[in-house]
């Protein structure tokens, strides 16, 4: 989404994990992440927010989706507050529905009766169709704050996982995490290896 940067509220970090309620499952509108980098030369600033949405409810068709979209802007709604008075533009590449567009429109200037400028196609304005959202496949053991998934260790000796499926929740930082797990444990069952991998990071950071 669009947002006017003032209504970007003073103090809140470029990423936001938030969590409304700790009891319930975090996934869906429960806990979304938040990623804004700063604002234009026109003052608006992009709000890229993303959450969990269980493999039913994302194969239940576009209704199901678009009702997801307006639970996640309750969320946003109660961390940024005034949001509605700020917000410019809604979209997903995801869920296929219209772009939300409530800028006012250009001929009346501002908007009229409540009423704001026209909502855009997703064709039209983005020429593509929904992209599948990439699953995340969850562990058999109870996760760890809901960010680990699929265990380093796989069971079978000397096979070892270091995907962006061992710690999904962290992006591209999981994928250096998991794989920096698998390197210890490589190099920690021989010691010349141990000594190795030491050297190799103090010579990098010279």
């Amino acid at each position: 989404m669009v947002i006017a940067a003032e209504g970007y509220p003073e103090g809140m970090a470029r990423t936001v994990f938030a969590v409304r309620d700790p009891s319930f499952p975090l996934a869906e509108e429960n806990v979304v992440e938040i990623d804004s980098p700063p604002p234009d030369a026109a003052g608006r600033r992009v709000l890229s927010v993303a959450t969990l949405v269980p493999a039913d409810l994302a194969d239940a068709g576009p209704q199901a989706l678009l009702a997801m979209r307006s639970r996640v802007l309750e969320t946003l709604r109660w961390i940024v507050p005034f949001l509605d008075r700020h917000l410019l533009v809604v979209d997903s590449p995801h869920d296929g529905a219209p772009v939300d567009d409530r800028r006012p429109t250009a001929a009346a200037g501002a908007t009229t009766g409540g009423q704001t400028g026209p909502s855009l196609s997703t064709e039209e304005r983005w020429r593509r169709t929904p992209k599948a959202m990439e699953p995340v496949w969850g562990p058999l053991a109870d996760s760890v704050l809901g960010v680990t998934g699929l265990s380093t260790r796989l069971g079978i000796k000397n096979l070892l996982s270091a995907g962006s499926q061992v710690v999904p929740g962290l992006g591209v930082e999981g994928l250096f995490l998991a794989g920096w797990t698998a390197a210890r444990i490589i190099t920690r069952t021989d010691r010349k290896k141990e000594r190795m991998r030491r050297e190799l990071w103090a010579k990098m950071e010279i």
